[in-house]
């Protein structure tokens, strides 16, 4: 009933029947293309957007999304847009299901209208980055901010491209004026750590975590980020003191991992929680967690016994996800 509705331009009716549909959570592949098409023809554009949201989220087939796409850009065209805004709604269309390269042609016409709009200029880097053509991503969040000094967007992405590259040193002081913007984001402030660590800048790492700790008051992730950065400094006093902390603020968690119900925490902390010292004596380990050539320098000097290489290897294993990735966020990035 609802597709006949839309046939005969009855978008009320449609986005009435389609709500109550999706209310009721019925065949979402079918109602959210119907309800979103029904708002665009309508010209509401700020009452899509969840829906869109949602229906990007579906596992959605490539003819689904082709059928979706061909719709809505028909749609699109025949609403009464300027160049400017069909280029931008149809490159922000393209973004969403991740086709990057279509979409920079209809940002770049869109540029042409509106040559020093930052949102547009920001879409684009934000698709260069996202096609790893990092230079000229780098490059576009630059030119925002020669026009916008104090743009958080591209500051942001312009600190996550110095890290992903290892310009650590850069990173840091780009990511300190992200966090001058707008301090709100704990991403943000957890790659600002890292880039602090990767620069050997431990004791602002440490101050740093506790400032994230003060916005964010004892969020697990921060807690164990300072948790490792003390071990690593074989500050042990602190390491307990951290640990402890993660005792009290998220038992469940402590108790979930000793069940073996998740992989949060690490026997480092759970040993600091009962014993007050490290699982794994770190001169065994040459603090293999931040240093992984010295790692490997082990297993090809052959420097340790069987038992130590067996304790290492499971360590190892425990810090994987089930793609083989490591789940520490701090100090692991790709290299």
């Amino acid at each position: 009933m609802a597709y006949d509705f839309y046939e005969n331009k009855d978008y009320d009716n449609t986005i009435r029947i389609c709500l109550d549909l999706y209310d009721k959570n019925i065949k979402l592949d079918k109602v959210l293309p119907l309800l979103i098409y029904s708002y665009l023809s309508k010209g509401e554009f700020y009452n899509i957007y969840d829906y869109f949201e949602k229906y990007a989220q579906l596992n959605l087939k490539k003819v689904d999304i082709d059928k979706f796409q061909e719709e809505s850009f028909s749609i699109y065209d025949n609403l009464d847009l300027n160049d400017f805004a069909l280029n931008l709604y149809k490159a922000q269309f393209l973004i969403k299901f991740e086709r990057f390269s279509e979409a920079l042609n209809y940002l770049d016409k869109a540029i042409i209208e509106n040559p020093n709009n930052t949102d547009v200029l920001n879409l684009k880097g934000f698709t260069l980055l996202k096609l790893k053509r990092y230079k000229k991503s780098y490059d576009i969040f630059n030119r925002v901010i020669s026009i916008d000094e104090i743009n958080y967007n591209a500051w942001k992405f312009k600190s996550q491209i110095l890290f992903v590259n290892d310009y650590d040193k850069k990173a840091m002081d780009a990511f300190f004026k992200v966090l001058s913007i707008n301090n709100s984001e704990l991403f943000i402030w957890r790659e600002y750590i890292s880039s602090c660590i990767f620069s050997k800048e431990y004791e602002k790492a440490i101050v740093e975590c506790k400032r994230a700790l003060e916005i964010f008051p004892d969020n697990l992730d921060l807690l164990i980020d300072l948790f490792e950065i003390y071990l690593f400094l074989d500050d042990y006093d602190n390491s307990k003191i951290i640990a402890d902390k993660i005792a009290d603020c998220h038992p469940d968690t402590v108790d979930e991992y000793l069940e073996g119900k998740n992989k949060i925490l690490n026997d480092d902390i759970l040993s600091f929680i009962i014993d007050s010292k490290p699982y794994i004596k770190k001169d065994s380990l040459d603090k293999f967690i931040l240093d992984d050539v010295s790692f490997e320098n082990h297993f090809e000097n052959n420097q340790l016994n069987d038992d130590e290489m067996d304790d290492i290897i499971t360590k190892v294993l425990d810090s994987l996800d089930d793609e083989g990735n490591s789940i520490k966020f701090l100090f692991k990035k790709d290299r």
